[in-house]
């Protein structure tokens, strides 16, 4: 009988073992970034009220392409302090704005064109905001924006150059709890005129 138990026992580990083997999970490998882009490692880099503002330039050059920072307007009107978070692009470098002066969220692998990215146009020399708090006289207090609260999505831009434009990304996180924009990378294809990938 105990002979009997312990070969049952051990046909149960032996089946067992053999499952786990067979179901374990793998891991996922990251997803390699393309050979055809230069990454800009920014180091998670936290902008927030007072802490100066990154310039960045992602052509490497030797001048800015795009400038994250924060801005504070006072609105006597409304009476409301507001408590603005901005990227701004250089002369040579365009940013996607549609009609409200926003630029796209987008997700990993989304794709950034040399073309206009409808309802969104190209445009150089811009200024968009990400996110912003108002603060009213009577103590309330509202975020808002289209960046808002957004972990690790990609900001298309374009570098222009004399061989046409570059089409690129900048990896950004928006934390209302913490007041920031953390700042982790950017990317730019090395060939003019095509499309790139966000994140890739």
């Amino acid at each position: 009988m105990k002979r009997t138990l312990f070969t049952l026992t051990l046909s149960l580990l032996i089946a067992l073992t053999a499952c786990t083997k067979k179901d374990a999970i793998k891991p996922v490998s990251p997803t390699p970034i393309s050979s055809e882009t230069t990454i800009i490692e920014l180091n998670n880099r936290e902008v927030y009220y007072n802490s100066g503002a990154l310039a960045i330039d992602v052509t490497q050059d030797g001048r800015y392409d795009l400038v994250v920072g924060t801005q504070l307007v006072g609105d006597p009107l409304y009476q409301v302090d507001k408590l603005q978070f901005l990227v701004t692009s250089s002369f040579h470098t365009n940013l996607a704005v549609n009609r409200f002066e926003q630029s796209p969220v987008l997700n990993h692998a989304d794709a950034i064109t040399a073309h206009n990215m409808q309802p969104y146009e190209w445009y150089n020399a811009s200024e968009i905001q990400l996110m912003q708090r108002s603060n009213f006289v009577n103590g309330d207090v509202r975020w808002d924006g289209l960046w808002l609260q957004r972990t690790r999505k990609y900001l298309p831009f374009q570098a222009v150059k004399a061989d046409g434009v570059y089409t690129g990304w900048l990896e950004l996180t928006t934390d209302y709890n913490r007041q920031s924009v953390i700042v982790h990378r950017a990317g730019i294809h090395k060939q003019p005129n095509t499309t790139i990938y966000a994140g890739l």
